[in-house]
C-alpha cells in the first residue's frame, strides 16, 4: 500500500490523505465519517461495496464514496481490486461532490474514459509533491474536472439533446478539428473536448452532417492536403505532417481512396 498524507488545506478543501492499494482476496474494510469524504477508485479487478442497506458490485472504472453513512467494501476472491483512494472535507469538498451527483444516497460513479481518470489519478500518486502545495491543489482540480467531463451518469449526457443543442455541440466538433486537424489528433480527443461518448457523438454528426466524426475529421485533412497540392511546392512528406498524417504512406492511401489519384498524380493534373 502507497500512502500520500497532506496536512495542509487550501481554501475551503482540504486534501487529508491519498494512497492506492493492491488489495488481498477477500480484503475488506469498513467505515464511516461525518466530517470528510472517501473516494475509492478502482483501477482493475472487482469488489462489492455494500451502503446504506444496498449492495454494489463494482469493477475498473467504477468509483464509491463513503461519507457519513456505514460504507463495507470487498475485494474479491478471484480478481481482486486495485484502487486509489482522496480522502477530502470542506465545504468546497461538499460542493465539488453535488456536482459529480455523488451523495450517501447515491455513492457510485461510473467514468466514460478510464484512461483519463488513471492518468489523472498517476500524475497525484507517482508525482506527489510534499513541498509545493499549488502543484498538488492543481492535480486535484484537474483531476475533479476530468470526472465531471467523463460521468457517464452527468445529467447532462443522460437527458436527449435538442436539434439546436445537437447543432451546437457538432460546430463545437467542427470548430475543434478546423483547430487542430494539423495535430496527431484522433476521435477521442474529439469526444474528450466535447464531453460525450463516441456513440452520441456518432449519431449526432450522421444526423447534422450525414458523415461519421472519423470521416469528417479525414475529409477535412485530405481537403487541406488538396490545396497545399495545388497551391504550394511542398514535398509530399510535408505536406502529409502538415495535415496530421505522421505516416507517408497513410496519407497517399486515403488521399487516393478520396480523389482516385496519388497525391503526386494530383499535383500533376
Amino acid at each position: 500500500m502507497n500512502e500520500y498524507y497532506i496536512p495542509r488545506r487550501m481554501g475551503d478543501l482540504s486534501i487529508l490523505d491519498i494512497g492506492c492499494d493492491q488489495c488481498t482476496p477477500g480484503h475488506f474494510f469498513a467505515t464511516a465519517f461525518s466530517d470528510r469524504f472517501l473516494i475509492h477508485y478502482v483501477l482493475e479487478g472487482k469488489g462489492i461495496f455494500r451502503s446504506n442497506g444496498q449492495e454494489y458490485s463494482l469493477e475498473a472504472g467504477n468509483a464509491f464514496l463513503i461519507s457519513d453513512v456505514y460504507g463495507y467494501y470487498e475485494a474479491d476472491e478471484k480478481e481482486p481490486w486495485r484502487y486509489v483512494w482522496i480522502n477530502i472535507s470542506g465545504k468546497a469538498a461538499s460542493y465539488l461532490l453535488s456536482k459529480l451527483g455523488l451523495s450517501s444516497d447515491k455513492p457510485i460513479y461510473q467514468t466514460t474514459d478510464r484512461e483519463r481518470l488513471e492518468r489523472c489519478y498517476e500524475e497525484i500518486c507517482l508525482n506527489y509533491n510534499k513541498v509545493d502545495d499549488f502543484l498538488t491543489y492543481s492535480r486535484i482540480f484537474k483531476l475533479f474536472e476530468a470526472l465531471w467531463e467523463t460521468n457517464a451518469n452527468r445529467e447532462g449526457k443522460r437527458r436527449s439533446i435538442s436539434e439546436s443543442g445537437a447543432e451546437r455541440y457538432v460546430k463545437m466538433c467542427c470548430d475543434f478539428i478546423h483547430t487542430n486537424y494539423y495535430k496527431n489528433i484522433n476521435i477521442k480527443d474529439v469526444c474528450r473536448f466535447v464531453g460525450l461518448e463516441y456513440s452520441y457523438l456518432f449519431r449526432l454528426f450522421r444526423e447534422q452532417v450525414n458523415l461519421s466524426p472519423g470521416r469528417y475529421l479525414a475529409h477535412y485533412r485530405l481537403t487541406k492536403a488538396a490545396a497545399l497540392l495545388r497551391n504550394t511546392a511542398m514535398p509530399v512528406t510535408e505536406i502529409a505532417a502538415a495535415v496530421g498524417y505522421e505516416d507517408r504512406a497513410a496519407f497517399s492511401k486515403a488521399f487516393s481512396n478520396k480523389y482516385g489519384v496519388s497525391p503526386k498524380a494530383y499535383r500533376k493534373a
